[in-house]
């Protein structure tokens, strides 16, 4: 078969929607809080490991993110001044501090799973126990700060790119708020035996 010579070249016109990569996890406010609420805090350890998976990816760097999303409080300071450092690389007006917050989320992780420990052995009572749910907000406060400084270094200030829940996120929002209920409903039972509700 013999080609046409004189035949308009053929070309696709089409452009490929290529995805842009971040260097961070970008997710919106919104998203952020119901995650974080409705798992009970646990959704920082997917938070920490996206990051960090983000940030290697992004890099092409040898790191492990599973691990440090799992040893989060190791890693928490490094990951808010390298979000601090590419702010300032981009030129971004972002103000926050991110040693402040970066020790504020560890310290507010380290009190919870203190506490925790102290009300499984028995050594405080459920009402000392009910400071658990302070410090879990403390830290998703913390995270919150980082998320914006995140979304603003990724120039999306907005989190628009991941701001719509998967089936997989309605999964976790509904084994945690179920998990979430258990806890509640534990906690007003034993105060109501010991009387101090």
């Amino acid at each position: 078969m013999q080609e046409n010579v004189y035949a308009v070249p053929e070309s696709s016109l089409e452009t490929s929607q290529v995805p842009v990569r971040q260097m961070f996890y970008v997710v919106s406010k919104t998203k952020f809080w119901v995650l974080f609420v409705f798992t009970f805090g646990y959704y920082s350890i997917y938070w920490h490991f996206k990051n960090w998976k983000q940030f290697k990816d992004y890099h092409n760097e040898k790191m492990m993110p599973a691990m440090r999303g799992l040893f989060s409080i190791f890693f928490t300071h490094t990951l808010f001044r390298e979000v601090d450092s590419e702010l300032k690389k981009r030129s971004k007006e972002f103000y926050w501090s991110p040693g402040l917050w970066a020790t504020l989320a560890v310290l507010a992780v380290l009190a919870a799973r203190i506490i925790d420990r102290l009300y499984v052995n028995d050594l405080i009572g459920s009402f000392a126990f009910a400071s658990v749910f302070i410090f879990v907000a403390l830290n998703g406060f913390s995270l919150s700060k980082a998320q914006l400084a995140i979304n603003e270094s990724c120039d999306d200030p907005l989190g628009s790119a991941n701001s719509k829940f998967t089936i997989l996120n309605w999964i976790w929002i509904t084994l945690g708020g179920l998990g979430s209920l258990v806890v509640l409903a534990g906690l007003i039972i034993i105060g109501l035996e010991q009387g101090t509700i």
